[in-house]
């Protein structure tokens, strides 16, 4: 394999890995490399790697070793370097939009909702969404100290969210060269799926 393959190998082996340990401490809270080893069948060695790698990023910290009747080595238990990473949720109606925050493991921690936003496919609707949106998240920094990651828009209509397009509403992509998570994402300064 030459070294260009292997340095792609390696990224999206990385990315794997990483996923599944972040997924699973977002459905369990913590845990310990032997819990990940068990759930995902990868290598002691890789795993290992992986968690010293989200340690290193400021991701993941040890919060507590385990106690065992063993001998050897306590394993170390993992968890969330106080909430590094936070997402906003976009819901529209018709009449309406709610936007709330939520940590990395899923807690709500703000929500407010607009029900005087009117949804309808124009240039002026998608400017005030994006204004409601932008305020939302200037209230939120006290409570999440502007760290949010990303935004998630749920859109009623045909929508292509692997593309991040709409057919249905806001379906700029026909006036512009950017689809309608780009867009939003460039006016809310963070990325949207």
């Amino acid at each position: 394999m030459n070294l260009k393959l292997q340095a792609v190998a390696e990224k999206d082996t990385g990315t794997l890995v990483k996923t599944a340990i972040l997924t699973y401490l977002m459905e369990h809270g913590s845990f310990t490399i032997p819990d990940i080893v068990e759930e995902t069948g990868i290598s002691m060695t890789t795993i290992s790697k992986y968690v010293f790698d989200l340690q290193t990023a400021s991701v993941l910290e040890v919060i507590d070793t385990i106690k065992t009747s063993r001998k050897g080595r306590r394993p170390l238990l993992y968890g969330m370097k106080t909430d590094p990473w936070y997402f906003l949720g976009v819901s529209m109606r018709m009449y309406g939009v709610t936007v709330s925050l939520m940590s990395f493991t899923g807690e709500v921690l703000m929500t407010e909702d607009y029900p005087d936003f009117v949804y309808e496919n124009s240039y002026y609707r998608l400017e005030e969404l994006c204004a409601l949106v932008n305020g939302f998240m200037q209230k939120s920094k006290g409570v999440c100290a502007g760290k949010i990651t990303a935004a998630c828009f749920a859109l009623g209509g045909r929508v292509n969210a692997t593309l991040g397009t709409s057919a249905s509403i806001f379906n700029l992509e026909e006036t512009s060269s950017q689809t309608l998570s780009e867009i939003l994402s460039e006016k809310i300064g963070v990325a949207v799926f």
